[in-house]
């Protein structure tokens, strides 16, 4: 059984993706905000992003196509819009316009902490890296779950 759970504010639940509990939580999320909207992927929404940027990570496929979004602590890791969105974003920043090049290889991108630092999925190694500004790579979590369960640094 892998239990999480989401904070908003100083509201938190513990839910069970794998289980079923989506509902509850969508519940609890439009309560503490009425205008969030996330729904899982689709698989043709997620076949039409494998198009473009390449297959998605077996565990994170199976989270967008069960939940499709989530807060982890004060960040969130992508829905499909937003995953389309970041992709783009980490593949014209790491051709060095502007002068900026981002250094991470090999990583499925996954989400952005609040300083702008891209993290993602190690596609070699599952584990889950984080590159900050001007500081280099860093794995931050063994796995998608472990991220899940312990958030990103703050």
């Amino acid at each position: 059984m892998c239990l999480y759970v989401v904070c908003i504010g100083e509201q938190a639940l513990e839910f069970d993706y794998l289980t079923g509990a989506r509902d509850r939580w969508l519940e609890f999320m439009c309560s503490c905000d009425p205008d969030f909207e996330i729904r899982p992927a689709t698989e043709a929404e997620m076949l039409d992003f494998e198009k473009e940027f390449g297959n998605i990570p077996a565990e994170y496929r199976y989270f967008l196509k069960k939940i499709g979004f989530c807060y982890v602590f004060s960040e969130h890791v992508d829905d499909i819009k937003s995953l389309i969105k970041s992709h783009r974003k980490f593949s014209e920043e790491s051709k060095g316009l502007d002068g900026w090049s981002w250094e991470m290889r090999d990583v499925f991108i996954i989400g952005w902490d609040g300083a702008g630092n891209p993290f993602g999925i190690c596609m070699k190694t599952q584990k889950i890296m984080i590159e900050y500004m001007g500081s280099g790579v860093e794995v931050f979590s063994d796995s998608f779950q472990e991220l899940l369960e312990n958030g990103l640094p703050s």
